[in-house]
């Protein structure tokens, strides 16, 4: 999925935001950081993708490891890294997968997977196997957090046909400006698979052109979620809402859960 989407991924995630008109995006960068703060070293990130919150947390002095299954998507953050001169030691990575047979490495205070990502895992088997692989990687204590979108009726089913989620500046070439838009959603309620066609739009000048990728995204509900914890023997664990830890509720946008080890 990540073949042609790692050429301008920082571009959509990190760029100078020019406008948000979904009202969808959430800053939930100081969010993880505080997490990393709080747990101190040594910290997994699962689907680390390029570095956008692995290398902030390097650069907080702390020692992170990044696991992703995108060969592309580690090339990008072994280029940021030489770039900004990120200390070695503190941050490491390899190719992996979230439901693989292979396990992560041990004895991490905390692992983590962010941005959705926990939702391109479709079948049952695959999420267990995920949580699973999570909470071997953790010590005694360890604390595994996962944040996905919730899936209330309104985020569903109440956009249109074509929705602009964010544009932003390119970071490489400032003269161009990239539009995001969904196209349109469709739900299946018996596989719970929200199907997001994204279209990326590049305007240069008087030039223009497009990108289309298909992302499906499964849709846990709250106490599904907490099922996967309680099957991997997670205890302690905590639901919140949003990014500031306000309570969760079921127009909450986001459902954000930890456990520990």
């Amino acid at each position: 999925m990540y073949k042609e989407y790692s050429r301008f991924y920082d571009d959509v995630y990190e760029g100078k935001r020019l406008d948000e008109l979904a009202g969808l995006w959430r800053d939930d960068r100081d969010f993880w950081l505080n997490q990393a703060k709080e747990a101190g070293s040594p910290i997994l990130e699962i689907a680390c993708g390029s570095g956008r919150l692995t290398i902030p947390i390097a650069e907080l002095g702390l020692i992170v490891h990044g696991i992703d299954n995108s060969q592309e998507m580690l090339a990008l953050l072994k280029e940021k890294v030489a770039r900004m001169e990120v200390n070695p030691e503190n941050l490491t990575y390899e190719l992996s997968s979230m439901s693989g047979d292979d396990e992560y490495p041990s004895g991490f205070n905390l692992a983590f997977v962010s941005t959705s990502a926990l939702q391109y895992l479709h079948i049952a088997e695959d999420q267990e196997k995920a949580f699973a692989k999570a909470y071997g990687s953790l010590k005694s204590g360890g604390k595994f957090i996962t944040d996905v979108f919730n899936p209330n009726p309104e985020f569903i089913t109440g956009w249109g046909e074509k929705i602009l989620m964010k544009q932003s500046q390119s970071l490489s070439d400032p003269d161009t400006e990239i539009d995001w838009y969904c196209v349109p959603i469709s739900y299946d309620g018996q596989t719970k698979i929200l199907n997001m066609p994204n279209l990326f739009v590049f305007r240069r000048q008087d030039e223009q052109t497009e990108l289309s990728m298909d992302v499906g995204y499964y849709c846990y509900s709250e106490s599904e979620l907490k099922e996967l914890f309680l099957k991997s023997d997670f205890k302690d664990i905590k639901v919140f809402g949003g990014y500031n830890k306000e309570d969760f509720t079921q127009i909450s946008s986001r459902i954000i859960m930890m456990g520990t080890k």
